[in-house]
Formats: structure tokens, sequence, C-alpha cells
């Protein structure tokens, strides 16, 4: 393998899997101190953290090939756990519509009145669905790094 200068060395590879697990463990307690207390460092802490492990892992071209594929698995966990989001809030929408219309042909009132017990599900807030998204990243990572370490040892 040639020479390098621009290859990080052991140390800096080492800083990086620290911020990310400090990232991670940041984001969770952040969305923990959410729901929990009405002391807001932590949730704005959490994410600021988040923001700064994810442009990391999104310019990670400087890092080791096994850290992007860290981040790579990470951002699959992400995906996946947006598109159940999403498939969640669809079929939550889909129970208000069909409700709604049901009652609606069946009372001649507007179908706007009516909405299933459920309907307040897929009204969520904005900073929880973000961070849940940055714990799903983190926690992709994380399985990730766990999964490759317990090979290494165990073979």
């Amino acid at each position: 393998m040639p020479y390098n200068p621009q290859a990080m060395g052991e140390e800096q590879r080492s800083h990086a899997y620290h911020f990310m697990g400090a990232c991670g463990t940041v984001v969770l307690m952040g969305l923990i101190t959410h729901f929990t207390s009405d002391l807001p460092i932590l949730p704005v802490a959490g994410a600021g953290f988040g923001a700064a492990g994810l442009c990391m892992s999104a310019f990670s071209g400087q890092y080791d090939e096994y850290f992007r594929t860290l981040c790579a698995a990470g951002h699959r966990w992400l995906a996946a756990g947006l598109a159940l989001a999403l498939f969640g809030w669809c079929m939550i929408g889909a129970g208000n519509l069909s409700y709604g219309a049901g009652r609606a042909l069946g009372s001649d009132a507007a179908a706007t009145h009516y909405l299933s017990d459920f309907a307040d599900l897929g009204r969520i807030d904005t900073f929880v669905i973000v961070m849940a998204a940055a714990l799903t990243f983190y926690a992709g990572f994380a399985f990730a790094w766990l999964k490759a370490t317990w090979r290494a040892e165990h073979g």
C-alpha cells in the first residue's frame, strides 16, 4: 500500500468512533429528557450532536473503509425506520379517511368532522420524529459495530 500523507492515524480513527458513540448517547438522553423534564439543554444538545454525527457520516470520505461501512449500516437503518414510519402514517391516514367517509355516507354529515380513535397518533411532535430518526441511525451504526466486534472475537 502506498504512503498516503492524508490518511488518518489510529488516534484520529479512535476519536471518530468515540464521537459517534457520544452522539448516539446524547441523542438518546435528549429524546428521553424531552419527555421527562422541562430542562431544554439536553434536547438541544441532542439535536446538535445528532446533526454533527450525521454530517460526519454523510461526509465520511476521509475516514477508513470500516467507518464508512458502519455509516452505511446506520443509513440503511435510518431509511428503513423512515419507511416504517411513513407506512404507519399512511395506514393511520387511510383509516381516518375511510372512517370519516363511512360516517359521512351513513349520516349525511361532512366527512371531516369524523376521525377515528387513532387520529392523534399521526400528530407527533416534529422534534420527536427527527430525534427518533437520528437515534435509528446511531442504533444501526452501533449494531453494525457490535456485530463486527462479536465476529472478530468469536470467529
